[in-house]
């Protein structure tokens, strides 16, 4: 997968940026509520009187509020859309690392038969949303970026 993402970024420096509506969500910052963070305008899915009661904690709602289907947004062929889609979550990490200096967040880019899809929350004690073992996830290909303390690296990644 990091052989794939060295060269979906040389490539991406010879194209266009990140699609105009992708970088627009970022750009819109955030809301603080419930004990979670959310991407503006994305609070409203996870309102506590609907699905909020439904999931099992803080980082399960982070992770069903914030995540979203690069191809909603680029109408193109599956590398385009994981290049748009790892160049948003690049996006994302340096303003949550700017906005929340202090939290610590992981970003998970999971690509499928159906597309790409990205995804964050904030790091917790006791609250994982994916598995540690990536290789049970047959059918994903998945990158994970963890943000904390001023950097956002790329700490693990299955099959892309």
């Amino acid at each position: 997968m990091l052989r794939t993402l060295q060269r979906l970024e040389r490539e991406g420096s010879r194209r266009n940026g990140l699609h105009p509506e992708l970088d627009a969500l970022v750009d819109n910052g955030f809301v603080e509520c419930y004990g979670c963070i959310f991407l503006s305008g994305f609070e409203k899915s996870a309102r506590p009187n609907g699905t909020k009661k439904s999931l099992v904690d803080k980082t399960g709602l982070e992770c069903f509020a914030n995540h979203l289907h690069i191809k909603d947004y680029v109408k193109s062929d599956p590398a385009e859309q994981l290049r748009q889609g790892m160049m948003f979550a690049q996006k994302l990490a340096e303003a949550l690392r700017l906005s929340f200096p202090r939290t610590r967040f992981r970003i998970i880019v999971a690509q499928n038969a159906q597309g790409v899809i990205v995804r964050f929350h904030k790091l917790r004690p006791n609250e994982e949303w994916l598995s540690s073992d990536l290789e049970a996830y047959k059918d994903d290909s998945i990158g994970i970026i963890t943000v904390s303390a001023g950097v956002a690296l790329l700490t693990r990644a299955r099959r892309f």
